[in-house]
Parts: C-alpha cells; sequence; structure tokens
C-alpha cells in the first residue's frame, strides 16, 4: 500500500524559524521541446529549497528539498499518473534512513535502509505479488549475515531458491540451493569467500549426482560419473 506523502524540507522550517536569508527565487530548466523539465528555487547560484522534475505531460516525476546544493529529507518519485513509485531520504545529500519502492500497481517492491549514503541494516526485495524475493542485511555497505532468495510464487512454488550466510561481504559457512519443489540442488561450505570441504550435487529424486573436494578454492577432487581423481 502506498503512503500518502508530503514533502516538508528545509523551506518550511525556514517559515517556522523565521530565517533571514536571501529570498530564493525559482528556476525552470525546459526540455529540447521546450516544455518545463525541472523547477528549483535557488539562493546565490544554488539550489535552496523545493526542487521538482517533470515528466513530458506536466505531471511530477521527483520533487523534494535542496538545503545548499545538496538534497536533504524525504524525495518522492511519482508516475506519469501521479502514483508513488519510491520514497528515499537524505541527509547532507547522502541517502539516510529507510528507502522504499512500489511498483505500478502499489506493491512494495523494495526497502533498505542507508547510514551516510552507504546500505546498513535489512534489505528486502519483493516480487510483485508480495511474495519474499530477496532478504538479507548490509553493515558499513557489506553484506552481513543470513541471505535468503525465493522462486516466484504460483500455483506451487515460492520456495527457498538459495540459502546463506555473509560476513564482511563474503559468502561464510554452509550454502544451499535448492528446486522449486522444495528438494536440495546443492550443498557445500565457504571460507572467506572460498570453497572448501566437499560440495555436493544432487538429482531431484535425491539421489547424489556427484560431489567435488576444495581447498580454498581449488579442486583437490572429484567424484561421480565420468569424473576420477
Amino acid at each position: 500500500m502506498r503512503p500518502t506523502v508530503t514533502v516538508l524540507g528545509v523551506g518550511m522550517l525556514c517559515l517556522l524559524t523565521a530565517c533571514h536569508d536571501p529570498a530564493p527565487r525559482t528556476v525552470t530548466v525546459v526540455d529540447r521541446n521546450g516544455r518545463p523539465f525541472i523547477r528549483s528555487e535557488q539562493v546565490d547560484g544554488e539550489k535552496q529549497g523545493r526542487s521538482t522534475i517533470l515528466h513530458p505531460n506536466g505531471t511530477v516525476r521527483k520533487e523534494g528539498w535542496y538545503d545548499r546544493d545538496l538534497r536533504e529529507g524525504a524525495w518522492i518519485e511519482r508516475s506519469p499518473l501521479g502514483d508513488t513509485l519510491a520514497l528515499l531520504n537524505y541527509d547532507h545529500g547522502r541517502l539516510d534512513g529507510t528507502s522504499t519502492w512500489w511498483n505500478d500497481e502499489g506493491q512494495v517492491t523494495e526497502q533498505a535502509h542507508y547510514r551516510q549514503g552507504v546500505r546498513d541494516g535489512d534489505m528486502r526485495r519483493y516480487f510483485a505479488d508480495g511474495s519474499p524475493r530477496l532478504m538479507l542485511s548490509y553493515r558499513d555497505g557489506k553484506p552481513e549475515g543470513p541471505y535468503r532468495r525465493w522462486f516466484f510464487r504460483n500455483d506451487e512454488t515460492g520456495s527457498l531458491r538459495i540459502e546463506g550466510y555473509y560476513h564482511n561481504g563474503v559468502s561464510e559457512g554452509i550454502w544451499t540451493t535448492y528446486r522449486s519443489d522444495g528438494t536440495i540442488a546443492s550443498r557445500g561450505r565457504f571460507i572467506n569467500g572460498q570453497r572448501v570441504g566437499t560440495w555436493v550435487r544432487y538429482a531431484p529424486e535425491g539421489a547424489l549426482i556427484d560431489s567435488v573436494i576444495y581447498d580454498r578454492g581449488r579442486v583437490l577432487e572429484r567424484h561421480g560419473p565420468g569424473t576420477s581423481r
């Protein structure tokens, strides 16, 4: 469900606190066909206050506030019909806090948390019907913690596709891939982003297809039909 969003920025704060900055002037940029493309308030050549980017039909495509040429607070992206497609939060020109994206039907497709311009915290992606697509977390811009990816849900699927773990941005521990019916397709272990130990693949009925033994990403042995040590 899309929220009803009203952008309040530094301009409103100035009205409430009696700022004494020079009065802003509205600057309009037109496209090659002469249609207004960008409207922004500027002071001394810097964007200061509300700014809007327009669709060719004249409706608002993006809107938000600038403070000394840097995006500040909530910025909204809209479709040509006016539906909210994204709500992004900025602090001194960098993404900060929770940002959310929607599809044309109003379903959330992604939600992520940022800190000073880098991903930090949970990130979630969803299919068009709202079922989970991808879930993981970040720390200082690097994946950290459990990783899960799902098949698209239809009459029978929607099951887990891949699960594993990240530490400091690289794969760590046991990683498993699944088929859409939930059976295991492959499994093995990572240490510091490199395959180690025995990795196995399974047939749909559960029989072992083959196995490979790794040492820090290097293949030591292969076992299975048509393979030899």
